[in-house]
């Protein structure tokens, strides 16, 4: 969610604070991607017909080619609320190192949406996190990687997660105190 924290008053908002493919934010990334000569993956929402707005994971090239997407299968808390989960299955990409996957957080916790990454080629599986939970990195990342023999490379968000009222409450639903709820700033290649 790197073009809004994952705090909004309803589907509207949600919808508002998308991005649009193409659009600025893409060409951005696709202009810095190309001066870098490097892959980007990140996951930012994305706009469709009013007010469906799906979290996406995006991948760009080292020539500044917008290469694919995948919107987020497994939609969790605050975000069964705004946006609408993926309608098409998640594809794998051909590249010059190799076939990429993409997915984001709760994907990598449940085996399924890695393993059909995997079942259709995936050499690699970016994972864009926007996670608090210390056994994603620890425990499910590396299992996804070792029960399908590929490699997944994670980044997780640093700061909070979510915002204002929403802070208030998930701490108070969650558990959780004030630190805990900071990004867990975790990345790694297993």
């Amino acid at each position: 969610c790197c073009n809004y924290p994952t705090s909004y008053a309803d589907r509207a908002h949600a919808w508002e604070e998308a991005i649009t493919v193409p659009g600025p934010m893409i060409d951005s990334i696709s202009k810095a991607a190309k001066q870098n000569e490097i892959f980007v993956g990140f996951n930012a929402a994305v706009r469709a017909e009013f007010p469906k707005a799906y979290m996406v994971n995006h991948l760009i090239g080292p020539d500044g080619s917008y290469i694919g997407s995948n919107a987020k299968q497994v939609l969790m808390w605050l975000e069964r609320e705004v946006f609408v989960p993926a309608e098409q299955p998640n594809q794998v990409f051909d590249t010059i190192i190799g076939r990429i996957g993409l997915l984001s957080c709760m994907d990598g916790l449940v085996p399924e949406t890695t393993r059909t990454l995997a079942c259709q080629g995936a050499d690699i599986v970016l994972n864009s996190l926007c996670s608090n939970g210390m056994d994603e990195a620890r425990f499910h990342i590396p299992a996804r990687s070792a029960e399908n023999g590929i490699f997944m490379i994670a980044a997780n968000r640093i700061g909070d997660m979510v915002k204002g009222a929403d802070l208030q409450r998930l701490m108070d639903e969650a558990g959780m105190d004030r630190e805990t709820v900071r990004g867990a700033g975790e990345s790694q290649i297993t």
